[in-house]
């Protein structure tokens, strides 16, 4: 793959690796709203998400590392071309109040209602999740 320079979007806190190169290792980091106290008009990353997976277009794996608090959001960032999302906050929230058992429950809970709100899009698979399942206005 021959090296490419992505424009700027002009959304505040979206990082991405400028060189697509052959063989080599590119993240793309939306974190649009983690300065949302300073930043108030920033949009959130699910609302930047679907743009940023169109730019790179399959030379990346887009992953959401911003406002992922239930399996709605899971569910909402998979829909819109997130390969993966990362769980922070609900996390560290799980530790401190319950160390590796809390853990074990944030993530047994967010599961729980990824897995309820697929079956509600009347979903059985992870592969079957995509944007035709949102609602837009």
């Amino acid at each position: 793959m021959k090296n490419m320079s992505i424009p700027n979007l002009n959304i505040p806190g979206i990082i991405v690796k400028q060189r697509f190169g052959t063989g080599s290792v590119t993240w793309t980091n939306i974190e649009c709203n983690h300065g949302g106290r300073l930043i108030d008009t920033a949009p959130p990353a699910i609302e930047c998400l679907e743009d940023v997976v169109n730019l790179v277009n399959g030379r990346a794996e887009v992953f959401v590392d911003t406002g992922i608090r239930s399996g709605t959001d899971v569910l909402k960032a998979l829909a819109l071309g997130a390969r993966a999302v990362l769980i922070g906050r609900p996390v560290l929230y799980g530790l401190a109040c319950g160390e590796q058992d809390g853990v074990r429950r944030v993530l047994d809970i967010l599961k729980r209602e990824l897995v309820y709100d697929m079956a509600c899009c009347g979903l059985t698979s992870i592969d079957q999740i995509n944007k035709d399942i949102l609602y837009k206005h």
